[in-house]
C-alpha cells in the first residue's frame, strides 16, 4: 500500500512524501522517501552524481536522529541548489553492536552542485545540528559520478 501526501518544508517549497507500508510488517511513521516534485528527469529518479551516507543508528535513542532526518534534514538538503531527490533505505544488516543500518541517497544535477553544497553554510549548520545526536548515530559519507545505468526492458 502506498500513500502520498504533500509536506511543506519552508516558504512555498512543497515536497511529496511517499509512505510505503509493507503488509508483512507493522507500520512505522519513519519510513519515508522525499522527492522534490517535478525536478527528477524523465519521471524517474536518475541523477548524474550521487551523494550517499551510510548510517548506523542506536536502538537506544536513535529515534531522535531518525526523526531529525525525516522531519527536517532530508527535506532541507534537497532544497539546496542542484539537488534533485533523496531516498532513505533501511538496511537489513545490523552492525556488530546491533545498531540499525540506513543508506541515505541524494541525486544531484552535477559535481559542481555537490561541491557548492559541501562548502555551503547549510552544510555547516547541519553539522551543528548533528552534535546533540552524536551518541546515537555513526555515519560514513561518500559520493561519485554515475558511470553506468541499466534499465530493464519490458517485453511488448
Amino acid at each position: 500500500m502506498r500513500r502520498l501526501q504533500d509536506v511543506r518544508v519552508g516558504g512555498d517549497q512543497i515536497i511529496r512524501a511517499v509512505h510505503r507500508v509493507l503488509p508483512s510488517r507493522p507500520r512505522h511513521t519513519n519510513k519515508r522517501s522525499f522527492v522534490s516534485r517535478g525536478r527528477a528527469t524523465g519521471g524517474g529518479m536518475h541523477a548524474p552524481v550521487l551523494y550517499m551516507v551510510k548510517v548506523w543508528v542506536s536502538p537506544d535513542g536513535g529515534e531522535r536522529y531518525l526523526r531529525w532526518l525525516e522531519e527536517k534534514h532530508m527535506a532541507e538538503v534537497i532544497r539546496e541548489p542542484g539537488f534533485l531527490w533523496a531516498q532513505r533505505c533501511r538496511l537489513e544488516q545490523r552492525d556488530e553492536q546491533g545498531w540499525l543500518g540506513y543508506l541515505l541517497i541524494y541525486g544531484l544535477e552535477s559535481r559542481a552542485a555537490l561541491e557548492r553544497y559541501l562548502g555551503s553554510p547549510a552544510r555547516e549548520r547541519f553539522w551543528r545540528e548533528l552534535e546533540p545526536l552524536a551518541d546515537v548515530h555513526r555515519a560514513e559519507r561518500f559520493y561519485g559520478t554515475v558511470d553506468l545505468r541499466l534499465e530493464a526492458v519490458t517485453p511488448s
